[in-house]
This record gives C-alpha cells, sequence and structure tokens, in this order.
C-alpha cells in the first residue's frame, strides 16, 4: 500500500440534468504551500463551501472565503481536526463580523476535508453531505444537518474519519442531493474511473447539484493541484487591501508648490542629486532597484539644459532643505505595509525648481519686503518672549507680598513649596488617569452595549426568516436573543429597543410552548413578615391558609373589602407542645370537614415529621393527637390527602401510602396500605394527589406513576410511566415533559373542567393537564416573581393562587 495517497478531483456543476461548462463556486483542493505550520506538510485540503443570502453573493466571496479558510487550516499546529475546526472558526468568525456591517445576512456551511496518508477526515457546519465509496460500501456523513455558520459564535461542528484505500472516490456536496442513499450508490467504490462516478453520482441524485469528486491516487502519480494561499496572510473580513497611506500622497507632500516666478528671482544655492548609495540605485545609471519589499523606488531630478547652464556647486552649499535618506526611508516603510498591491506604484521625488546663479542676486521689491517681514517678525516675537517673562516674575512678586513675610517665598518671590510640587506630580497623574478610567468606562459600557444588541438583533432577523419555514427551528435564534438581550438590559436599563425585542422574542416562544401569562398579584401588602417561607397553600372558601416553614405555623388569611387579605390575629396553629403532645415539623396541611375533633366546623390538619397530626380552626385553641403507628413504623412522611372520609398519608420511606378511615370524626384507627399485593419502590416520590379515587405519583423526574381500583380496599393496578400527551410543535410523547426541569406540585383541580396542575419550581410555570396527561397550556407570571415559586392552588372561580417567598399571589386566569 502506497506510503501516501493524493486526490485526483474533479467539479461537478448539474442543472437541468446536464453538466454545465463553468466550474461552480465555492469548491477547492489544496495542496500545502512551501511554509506551513508543524504538522500541516503532509495534508490535501479539500474545500466544499454553500452561502445562501436574500442578495446575490459574487464569486469572489466564495474565493476569499476558500482562501481564508485554506489559510488557516496550513498555519495552524495541533492535530489535524483541531486544524479543520480552526478553519471552519475563521470562516464563521468572518460572516459573523460582515452580517454585522451589511444589511443583507448571509449563512452557509463549509466542509472541510484533509487527506493524511489513508486517512480521510471532514469537519462540517451547516447544510452538506460527505460520501466515501469504499469497495466494501458507501458512508454517508452526517445524518442531520447541523447550525449553519453565520449565526453563532459556537460552532456545531461535526466529525468525521475513514481509512481510504488507492482506488476509492469521495464527494463533498453542498446541496445535499437526496437521492444519495447508500442503497443508490451502492458500488460507486468498485467502478473504474472518475468519469463513470460523476455519471453515477449525476444520475442518483435526481436533480440539480454541485460537487467536489474525487479519487485516492498514489503519492506522485497525479499532476501538483494549487497550493494553499500562505498562511500568514489569511483573509478578513473589513481588512483593507490598501497601505493606510497612499505613496502618491508621499509624493504630493514633497512637491513642491508651483509660485509665479518674480521678474528678479533671488538666486538660489544649487542642488546636487543625491548620492547613489542613498537613492538605492546604482550611480552610473538612473533605473530604479527594487527595495526589500520589492516597491520599487524611482528618482526624478530636474536636469539642467544647455541653454542655462549649471555649474555644480560645493557640498557645502548645497540646499539642505531634502534629506534624502529621510525621504527613502519614508518612502520604504509606507511602502512595505502591501507589497502586493504598491509593487507598480513609483515613489516619486522631486527636487525643488532649480535656478540659475544670477538667481542668488538680492534685489529690491518683492525679496527686500520678504526680508524685512522676518526680520520684523523675529523682533516682535523677541519683545513678546521678554514682556511674558516680566509679567510673571511680576506676578511672583506680587503674590509674595501679599502673603505673610516668608510663606512660599524665595528671594523675594512666589515659590511653590519641593513638597507641594512632589504631591502635584503624584496627584495630577491620578487625576488624570482617573478621568480617563470614567470616559473609558462609560465610552465602554456603551460600546460593549452596541455590540451587544447588534448580536441580538442578528438573532432576531434571523428566527423571523427561519420562522417564516420552519417556527419549531427558529426557537434557538429566538432564545439566543434573549440571552443577548438580557446582557444589554444590564448594561442600559429601560431602553425601548431592548424591551421591545425581548416582547417580540419572548412572543414568538411563547407561541410554540403555548404558554399564557398571568398578571399575579400579592394577597398581603409588605408580605407575611420577616423570616416567613410559605411551603403549601390550601383554600377553603374565601379564605386562605399558608403553612410557614420557616417557624412551624399554619396562617390564616381572610380577605378585606379592599380586595385584599390581612393575616386572622385568632387564628393559632403552631408547632410545640399542643395538650399532652409535641407537635414537631410540619410537612403538610390538608382540610377536613366537621364534624372533627374540634367540632361541626371545618378544621385544618397538619402533619409533622413523626405521624404527629394537629386540628385548627379559629376562636378555638388547637387540638393534637398522634397518628395511629403503621406496622412497619413511620420512616420519612412527607405529605397527606383528605379524600372523603379518610386520610391518606404519604411515606416514600416505607415505599407505601397509608389509609386511615374516620371515626366520630377522628382519625383513630390503625391504618391499612394502599398497596396490597404489590410493592413498588416510591423512594423518589415527592408528591402526591388523588382526583375521583385515582392515586397519582409525581416523582422527582417528573415521571407519574397512576393507580386506580375499583372499590375501596381492593388491590389497586398501576401504571408506572404514564405516559405524557405533547401536542405541542416539535414535542412528543413520553414519560415526562422535557421543559419541566424542578417538579414541585402536583394538585388536583375538580370538575366542572376536571385537571391536573403541575408546577415546575425553576420557571414557576404551571402545566394544564388532563386526567389523561393531555398537555392543555401553560401558566406563567408576566412579570419576574422575586422568589421560587413552592405551592399552587385553584379556587372554584379557577383563580390561580400561587405561594413565593414570603407572600401569596393570586391572578385571574382567563
Amino acid at each position: 500500500m502506497p506510503e501516501r495517497f493524493e486526490a485526483d478531483t474533479s467539479l461537478l456543476n448539474i442543472s437541468g440534468g446536464r453538466p454545465l461548462p463553468e466550474d461552480p463556486p465555492g469548491f477547492g483542493a489544496f495542496a500545502p504551500p512551501r511554509k506551513t505550520a508543524r504538522g500541516r506538510e503532509k495534508d490535501t485540503l479539500c474545500l466544499c463551501l454553500g452561502l445562501r443570502s436574500r442578495v446575490p453573493i459574487p464569486p469572489e466571496r466564495y474565493t476569499a472565503l476558500l482562501d481564508l479558510a485554506a489559510a488557516t487550516f496550513f498555519g495552524s499546529t495541533g492535530s489535524i481536526t483541531a486544524a479543520l475546526r480552526q478553519a471552519l472558526a475563521a470562516v464563521n468568525q468572518n460572516l459573523l463580523d460582515a452580517n454585522i456591517i451589511t444589511g443583507a445576512p448571509v449563512q452557509g456551511g463549509l466542509i472541510c476535508a484533509a487527506l493524511r496518508g489513508e486517512d480521510f477526515y471532514a469537519v462540517q457546519c451547516g447544510p452538506g453531505l460527505v460520501v466515501a465509496a469504499h469497495r466494501a460500501g458507501v458512508e454517508r456523513f452526517p445524518n442531520l444537518p447541523s447550525r449553519p455558520l453565520g449565526l453563532s459564535n459556537n460552532l456545531d461542528a461535526l466529525y468525521f474519519h475513514t481509512a481510504v484505500r488507492e482506488g476509492e472516490y469521495f464527494a463533498l456536496s453542498s446541496s445535499a442531493p437526496s437521492g444519495w442513499t447508500e442503497a443508490a450508490l451502492a458500488g460507486v467504490g468498485g467502478l473504474a474511473t472518475l468519469s463513470n462516478v460523476a455519471e453515477r453520482l449525476k444520475e442518483a441524485a435526481g436533480g440539480d447539484f454541485t460537487a467536489l469528486v474525487g479519487r485516492f491516487e498514489p503519492g506522485g502519480t497525479i499532476a501538483p493541484m494549487r497550493p494553499a494561499p500562505v498562511p500568514s496572510a489569511p483573509f478578513r473580513a473589513g481588512s483593507s487591501l490598501a497601505a493606510s497611506t497612499p505613496l502618491q500622497s508621499l509624493t504630493n507632500l514633497i512637491r513642491p508648490r508651483a509660485e509665479p516666478a518674480a521678474e528678479k528671482p533671488t538666486p538660489l544655492p544649487a542642488i546636487t542629486r543625491p548620492p547613489a548609495d542613498l537613492r538605492g540605485e546604482p550611480a552610473a545609471t538612473g533605473t530604479p532597484v527594487s527595495s526589500a519589499t520589492e516597491i520599487p523606488l524611482a528618482s526624478s531630478v530636474v536636469q539642467p539644459t544647455p541653454e542655462s547652464p549649471m555649474p555644480p556647486a560645493p557640498a557645502s552649499e548645497a540646499a539642505p532643505d531634502t534629506d534624502w535618506q529621510s525621504l527613502i526611508h519614508r518612502a520604504e516603510r509606507l511602502g512595505g505595509a502591501e507589497p502586493a498591491q504598491q509593487s507598480h506604484i513609483p515613489v516619486i521625488e522631486e527636487m525643488p525648481p532649480l535656478s540659475s546663479p544670477d538667481d542668488a542676486v538680492p534685489s529690491s521689491g518683492v525679496g527686500a519686503f520678504t526680508d524685512q517681514l522676518k526680520q520684523g517678525l523675529r523682533s516682535f516675537g523677541r519683545a513678546f518672549g521678554i514682556t511674558l517673562t516680566e509679567a510673571t516674575r511680576s506676578l511672583r512678586k506680587l503674590l509674595a507680598r501679599m502673603l505673610p513675610e516668608g510663606m512660599l517665598q524665595q528671594a523675594g518671590l512666589f515659590t511653590v513649596p519641593n513638597t507641594v510640587l512632589m504631591g502635584m506630580a503624584i496627584l495630577i497623574p491620578l487625576v488624570v488617569v482617573a478621568i480617563v478610567a470614567v470616559v473609558y468606562f462609560q465610552r465602554g459600557r456603551t460600546q460593549q452595549f452596541e455590540d451587544t444588541l447588534k448580536q441580538a438583533q442578528v438573532e432576531v432577523v434571523t428566527g423571523r426568516i427561519v420562522a417564516q419555514t420552519d417556527p419549531v427551528a427558529a426557537r434557538p435564534h429566538w432564545m439566543e436573543a434573549l440571552k443577548w438581550l438580557a446582557q444589554a438590559e444590564q448594561l442600559q436599563p429601560d431602553n425601548a429597543e431592548v424591551i421591545t425585542l425581548q416582547q417580540e422574542a419572548q412572543s414568538k416562544l411563547d407561541e410554540l410552548d403555548w404558554i399564557t401569562r398571568l398578571d399575579y398579584r400579592p394577597i398581603v401588602v409588605g408580605g407575611l413578615g420577616q423570616k416567613v417561607t410559605v411551603r403549601q397553600i390550601v383554600l377553603s372558601g374565601p379564605d386562605v391558609y399558608a403553612l410557614d416553614a420557616a417557624r412551624n405555623r399554619v396562617l390564616r388569611l381572610v380577605p378585606t373589602p379592599a380586595s385584599g387579605y390581612n393575616i386572622d390575629p385568632d387564628f393559632e396553629c403552631a408547632s410545640g407542645t399542643v395538650g399532652q403532645f409535641t407537635i414537631r415539623d410540619l410537612v403538610d396541611i390538608g382540610l377536613v370537614p366537621g364534624p372533627n375533633a374540634l367540632g361541626n366546623s371545618d378544621a385544618v390538619i397538619a402533619l409533622d415529621t413523626h405521624g404527629g397530626l394537629m386540628y385548627c380552626a379559629t376562636g378555638i385553641r388547637p387540638s393534637a393527637t398522634y397518628l395511629p403507628t403503621p406496622e412497619t413504623s413511620w420512616v420519612r412522611p412527607i405529605a397527606l390527602e383528605v379524600y372523603t372520609d379518610r386520610l391518606y398519608v404519604l411515606d416514600p420511606g416505607g415505599n407505601e401510602v397509608w389509609q386511615y378511615q374516620a371515626s366520630g370524626g377522628a382519625f383513630t384507627q390503625p391504618p391499612s396500605r394502599y398497596f396490597i399485593n404489590t410493592a413498588y419502590n416510591l423512594q423518589d416520590v415527592m408528591e402526591f394527589a388523588i382526583a375521583g379515587g385515582d392515586l397519582f405519583l409525581l416523582r422527582k423526574d417528573g415521571r407519574v406513576t397512576n393507580c386506580t381500583r375499583p372499590v375501596v380496599g381492593a388491590p389497586p393496578t398501576c401504571t408506572e410511566n404514564v405516559q405524557y400527551s405533547d401536542p405541542r410543535p416539535g414535542r412528543a410523547a413520553g414519560d415526562h415533559l422535557v421543559d419541566v426541569t424542578a417538579p414541585a406540585r402536583f394538585v388536583y383541580d375538580p370538575p366542572p373542567e376536571p385537571s391536573m396542575y403541575l408546577l415546575d419550581a425553576n420557571t414557576g410555570g404551571i402545566y394544564q393537564l388532563s386526567l389523561k396527561l393531555l398537555f392543555v397550556k401553560q401558566y406563567r407570571s408576566r412579570l419576574p416573581v422575586a422568589d421560587p415559586v413552592t405551592a399552587v392552588a385553584i379556587d372554584p372561580s379557577k383563580r390561580i393562587f400561587i405561594a413565593a417567598g414570603d407572600n401569596v399571589y393570586v391572578a385571574a386566569r382567563p
């Protein structure tokens, strides 16, 4: 087997079932240049670039990006896949920079494939297809397209590698023909010639496409391909190809302005041509010689004519106005900025116009007037300087006389002490630095805001375009836009454009997620008090009962005429010693109708961690008891539910739900097991609800177990992982909702619209589900709630109550 392979490549441009004579843009095959980064000497690079925009894209754009990718690859050290990824990143950054500047954003896909020995690597971003045709079969890559280039700083790169042999083939296409399946391309790797492969690819595509097709040949058997651009000078968007200061401007600077000649001009000293060694040209001829930067420097001097001969002047009399050495160095520096572009622009060095010896004779008129003017200006300057010095001295004397004797004086003049001067020398730079820092940070924040807003605008515009054809595919752009807008809001709060874009992006996501925004308001102005943490709420008519987990007590909130709520001061319900019993930490609360242990009125019951049960009602002192201990004792009771005349207690530590039958309004009978014949693992169950006799168990990962039984006491039939039905776009059925990351509560709302409500603590979202776990709608707060939502309850008028931090909030459900 050969030590290395080369790629014999050909381009296909198929339109209307026929090949077009012109080469398609966006393809390139590059051999390593003479100078490469270490490790790139034996690599062969093939590129496939596809761009799309609302406006036509010139071929030069493709060429520049291909050269950029090739230069980056051959200029990058490290592994071959790392270098391929660097090439992708360079093209992606170029597109991002250009999209910010131009009005029509450009997106695209790029395949970077490299051949080293018998290993064929490919890294791809965006649409495109790689086909590797072996004798034993065909490999296609990738299965699904990744995110296009020009949309995000984060690359969604896919990697591919395969081993190749002599005579096998590969194809790169940005259009990804759907007909190129493994079945349609079977046997391509065994074809004899590249033209046969091209014909087979055209037949299988079944439509228009462009592609780069190659055959792996032993090294040295095919003509050398085009070398890659020099890695040290990759293309960069927005960079100028011309030097910052053109050489023509230098010529204009050194060329003297033409002035009308006087009748008898003042003679000037003779000017000699600069030495040849200073002009960078041979002494014998006037032909310019290229400098080290390959920029020719041409010098032209006005020679004296025979009619006006000029005798050579001594060196001491040569005009010193033109510094030839400095001038030539300036031209070399300016010309060296871009040698490729400036190599044919000569730097013309012109001498001042030569004059005849007669011009040196002084004359009256204009020359005499000029001399007198110069002398007058010099005299005025000397007089002004002396006057300013004396005025300063007089001011110092005046200040010294005004101050007490000896204070800030030296030799009768006002003098600043050295300590003050040292302090000023230290303080003034600090003040200047502080001012500059304030200006810098202020302008820096402004620039950062503008850059962040531009990123958000790019994502919003992209989301609008993508949403026209696929609203689900636009979701990542709306989410990315919200991230950028959140950063912009921190830099400039209450910016109108930021708020408008946030509303647009959020509304698009709400449409995809079926979210209805609610306007929650706190029911108690100012909250329930410091160090109050509401863990659970239950409703009884217009009253709200809130479990304060921080102080192990239950608060009763009653409505006021002003549409608010107040704390009932006559309601007592707290842990501690209650009669003959000790109530420990409270874990859950519920409602029991009368008659009960407190009388005929309804009462609130509270469960503690050891099976203690407390009864509370307004105007009555609380009563307590211990629930009869189960046969396996209590392990970790965490929740209770009251259904008809039975009390259900969830003990996940004991893998059981215990049932207590009421007797005389109290739960004094020993409990019975809910799971009679089958034991279930309930260790991860965190909440449960009873709906029409059916038991729903909510697990920490969002899965739900549903149990039903025909009559009380019969063995239940359970479905451990009930399937959610999610009809939202882009969603699928499963044993959990993918956007619920922190399930917290599972609440049953009885008829006329029986539903289950699932609370997600991370987002505060409340998911309305049918009893078959069909997703109906999601409710979220329009404005952020200060604390995580911990509980939810629904009243008969379909108002939604939530608990968060030290307060309870309510909103009308539409």
